[in-house]
Order: structure tokens, then sequence, then C-alpha cells
């Protein structure tokens, strides 16, 4: 196995393809029709969100120009055929952005919106949109086919597969008027240097050169003592190592915890899971790859797997095949539940987290119109015929970029988690241990007060309900 080619993709780059959304150069002037394009995202108290999102694109030979999204529709979580999707101008507490999968649901799963015709090619269009990551794209004069990207804020590239993202991406702010269940600050972007950096590499097996993206935590030190623990990424079906590293915000996400003291450091591993990937191919080659490249542990306690999808399936049956190579699995929207578990040693080495997302179709409600070995429902229950204890969790959202993130957040902060009893080192710790099992911390660092909410000064840890300050629309089933 031969290293080829090391893509740096840098901090600072990083923070300028994932932030441009966010705070563009110039806001839009409508008063002097000074026109930006792109996207800027504001404080807006007429929102039912508290912020406002205008796109502003330009294409002076179009008639009519749509923008379109998959996470443009909101649903109340019983509307369990999703029935009854709400528009963005909808928008109020207790609706949750997800995309309807078209085998089972008569929604839409595409929101689309006509935008304004200004002068000189200029079209615009503003959206109230709760806290989260949205991918977007146009569509031009009618031809919903074709993903026309937003110039201004154009989607990430790996030049050595020659492979783009899907969507252009923007990340709304949290404000408390949506409820807390709709806090997905953990996806923002950071804006200072509390950010780590992605590489972009190949590697072969055989005769076949297989694409990576290798996220490494701020100050990642290559000479450390204690090596890294690592978690590795697979997409679905039709996807590519991209996903998890832009439309999964897996990069923010591992910013967020680190910066915040609630995970220790660790390198993720965003693997390209198409054309006969092999199951051994990823602990013979790709494992030992990483390991060969970057300071992380050899120890298969120290290593986790998880996949969407298609890719769910995939680390369902890695499991099986390889339970001591590492030391979690994230089982998601997908999961091999017809295995004949009898004559399987050693499947209580690692944790397991089956998940998906309320309108998942691979969840047990929709088993009658799917296969039922692949639902979530099933493969835990089947390890729980077994004596085995995986944990299992449904989130708002459907087999869609909205549950993913979700699923990742939960994973990081459990099979990274650190004692939270103990102050982290840029933690000083305010009082003891309250009478509710609270604990409090504030930062000691100033230049770690960022402006998102998820950020803030003084934040509590309950120590029996790991989750309950942050998500209190998860739903965890014992």
């Amino acid at each position: 196995m031969k290293k080829k080619h090391l893509f740096k993709f840098l901090s600072i780059l990083m923070t300028v393809c994932v932030m441009i959304t966010c705070v563009p150069a110039v806001p839009i002037q409508a008063a002097d029709n000074d026109l930006t394009t792109g996207v800027t995202i504001q404080r807006d108290s007429d929102s039912p969100t508290g912020y406002t999102a205008t796109f502003v694109y330009h294409n002076d030979t179009a008639t009519k120009v749509e923008l379109a999204g998959q996470l443009f529709n909101f649903f109340e979580l019983d509307d369990e055929m999703m029935d009854h999707p709400y528009t963005p101008y909808e928008w109020r507490p207790g609706l949750y952005s997800a995309s309807p999968s078209g085998r089972l649901h008569s929604s839409p799963s595409i929101y689309y919106k006509e935008m304004e015709a200004l002068e000189d090619g200029y079209w615009t269009i503003t959206l109230p949109l709760p806290s989260g990551n949205y991918p977007y794209y146009f569509a031009i004069d009618g031809d919903r086919d074709t993903r026309v990207e937003d110039p201004a804020n154009p989607r990430w590239y790996n030049e050595a597969s020659g492979l783009y993202s899907e969507f252009s991406m923007i990340y709304m702010p949290y404000d408390e008027k949506q409820g807390s269940s709709h806090n997905r600050s953990y996806v923002l972007p950071r804006d200072d240097m509390y950010k780590g950096e992605v590489n972009y590499e190949q590697y072969d097996i055989g005769a076949v050169t297989r694409h990576i993206l290798v996220y490494l935590p701020y100050d990642y030190d290559s000479d450390r003592a204690a090596p890294y623990k690592t978690i590795y990424l697979t997409h679905g079906s039709g996807g590519s190592e991209m996903d998890w590293m832009t439309n999964g915000c897996a990069p923010q996400i591992m910013d967020n915890l680190i910066a915040e003291g609630l995970i220790e450091p660790a390198v993720v591993v965003s693997l390209d899971n198409n054309n006969g990937l092999g199951r051994a191919d990823v602990v013979n080659s790709l494992v030992p790859y990483i390991e060969d490249n970057y300071n992380v542990s050899a120890l298969g306690k120290d290593r986790a797997f998880a996949g969407l999808s298609s890719g769910g399936g995939f680390t369902s049956n890695l499991y099986y095949e390889f339970p001591t190579e590492f030391g979690y699995f994230g089982v998601w929207s997908n999961g091999n539940g017809g295995q004949d578990l009898s004559a399987l040693e050693n499947l209580d080495f690692a944790e397991v987290m089956g998940g998906a997302g309320v309108w998942d179709p691979q969840r047990k409600y929709y088993s009658e119109m799917n296969n039922a070995n692949q639902n979530i429902e099933n493969f835990v229950s089947k390890l729980r015929a077994e004596g085995l204890d995986p944990a299992h969790f449904v989130v708002p959202g459907a087999h869609d970029w909205a549950t993913w993130p979700q699923l990742f957040y939960i994973m990081a902060n459990d099979f990274l988690s650190v004692d939270l009893t103990v102050p982290p080192d840029n933690f000083t710790q305010v009082n003891d241990l309250g009478a509710d099992g609270s604990v409090t911390y504030t930062y000691v660092a100033p230049d770690l007060n960022v402006p998102h909410p998820m950020m803030t000064p003084v934040f509590y840890v309950y120590a029996d309900e790991k989750f309950s300050t942050r998500e209190d629309a998860w739903t965890y089933i014992n």
C-alpha cells in the first residue's frame, strides 16, 4: 500500500469555504440596489425563527429562477406519513426540517420557491429558517433536473478525485424563540482559531485507488504521547467521500464539541465506499494506512465506524465480521436485521448505536412497505434478543441530511466523551455538584466567547441525563 498524494486543505481555506454563506462581504443594500450575490443571514425580530436568509443570484439570461432545497420543508412530529408540509414562511416551534421519501410519501422531497426578478439580471428571495444546515441550489427556466450551484457560495471540490459536494450550503444560527429542541448550533462553522483542518488523500488497494478525507482537530500533534482516537464514516448509495465533510457537517460538529470541552480531540476519516470496497479492505488496508500516516491509536477500542443508509448496512455487516476491530459502531438508516447471530462471537466487545429519522423509511413503522430485515428496529431487536445492549435513537428527520448530523453528534458525544465532573483544561469550575445533579463550568479563555449560543459562557450538564439539556426532541428508546 503506497501513499500517492496528500492534498492539504488548510483550516483558513476551509473557513472561507464553509463560512462564506454566514458572513458575506457586503450585505444587500435594497435602498440603492447595491446587490451582492450570495447569502446574507440577518437577525430579524419579525422572523418566526429570529433570523432570515436572503439569497441573491445573478443570471441575466434566465426568465425564471427557483431556489430549491431538500430541507426547506417542515413537518410536525406526529404527521407520520408527512402529508402536511409547511413552508419556511409558516414555520413555528414544533416543526422540523425533513425531506420526504418518494417511495413512501406523497409530499414533494424538494421545496421550490420562485425568486423575485430585479433589475440587471439579479434574482432574490428571503426565507426565515431555524437553526441548522441547509443545502440548496437553483433551478433555471423550469429545468428542475439540472442543479445549478450558487457561484458566490460554490460547492466543495476534491481535486484528487475530481468530485464536487452535492450542494451549496448555508448554516443558520439559533435564537431562543425557536425553542431548545431546534438548537442545531453544533453544525455552525466556528469563527475563531479553534478549527480543525481537512486533508484530501488517496491510497491504493491493489490496483484500485481510493479517496478519503481526513479531519484533524485543532492543534493536532503528530508527536503527542497519547495517540488520538479515530472515527471512520461511510456514505450511502450514490454518495462519496465528500458527503460527511460537507452535508454531514462532521468538521463543524467536532470543532464545536472539542472547543466546548465536551469531547476529546479525535481524527475523523470519511471514506469512498463505491466500486466494490470490501469490509476486509477497510480493516486490512484503510485502517493500517491511517495508522501509518497519523498519530492515532492502533487499539480496536479506540476506533469507531459509522454509516448511513446502505452504509449503515455495510457497518452492521462490518460489526458482525470484525467485531473487535472497532470499539463503537453507528448503524444508521439501514441495518442487517436478518443475520443469524448464533455462531458469531465477540459481539459484546463494542458499543452499538442504531439510529434513524422519525420519518425514515428504514424504521419498523414502514416495514410493510420496505425490506423488514433492513430496518433499524429489527436490527436493534435482533441484538437485544442475544442479550446485547445497543443504544437506539430516533431524531427529527427522514432519510436525509437533517437526520444524520444529529446522529453523528450523539455518537461523538458518546464515543469521545470526557468526565464532565472534572473541568477540562480550558475551563474553571464555578461551583460543586449541585443538589439537582448539575455541574457548572465557565470558560477561562475570553476568545472562546463566540457569537452563537452554543458557546455561552456558562452551561450545565446533568450527570444522569447525558443529552437532556440540548435536544429535548430526541427520543431515546430503552
